[in-house]
């Protein structure tokens, strides 16, 4: 389990070998998500907190691997990068939610995931928002080097609207983008 704030990350716990650290430098990272796009680029130029999740070639976990993402500040942005690596045969689930200290506190959230799927790995992410009605929210940008099974929504809506909406999604292979 991971927790982001305007603060900082902090790691709770992860599963033994499994790579779940506060994000710094990696090669991949740019490698899905350029700076083309307008949010993606703000995203680039000033993002502060992000995890790196390394699921090695053939684990499978059987609990999900879990990612609070806290705007707890009035006024408060989070520019939020997540990189994640599920190896060869690698089989897992992560839940990233987002969530506002209260009701009312306006903030903005920027956020980018790049999600590289292995041959024959299985990846299921789910991203939650349970943002104040104040909070202001870029488009999450989200891609993946493979095929996955990704769910986005948000507890207040009702199946039935979710299901209107199209929350579940399918990302089909991607080439990776160079810099």
């Amino acid at each position: 389990m991971a927790r982001v704030t305007e603060a900082g990350i902090e790691i709770e716990r992860a599963p033994d070998g499994i790579t779940f650290e506060p994000l710094a430098d990696h090669p991949r990272l740019g490698e899905l998500v350029g700076t083309n796009e307008k949010f993606a680029a703000h995203n680039a130029a000033v993002w502060e907190h992000g995890l790196l999740v390394v699921v090695p070639k053939g684990v499978e976990l059987e609990q999900p691997l879990y990612v609070r993402i806290a705007n707890s500040a009035e006024g408060g942005a989070l520019f939020w990068r997540l990189l994640v690596v599920a190896e060869p045969g690698a089989r897992f689930s992560l839940i990233e939610e987002y969530v506002s200290a209260s009701a009312e506190l306006p903030a903005y959230t920027n956020a980018v995931a790049e999600l590289f799927v292995g041959e024959g790995a299985k990846l299921e992410y789910v991203s939650l928002q349970n943002l104040s009605g104040r909070h202001g929210t870029s488009r999450p940008i989200m891609r993946a080097s493979s095929a996955m099974r990704s769910s986005t929504g948000s507890p207040a809506a009702s199946a039935r609207s979710a299901a209107r909406r199209g929350s579940r999604t399918t990302l089909r292979a991607r080439a990776p983008r160079r810099a």
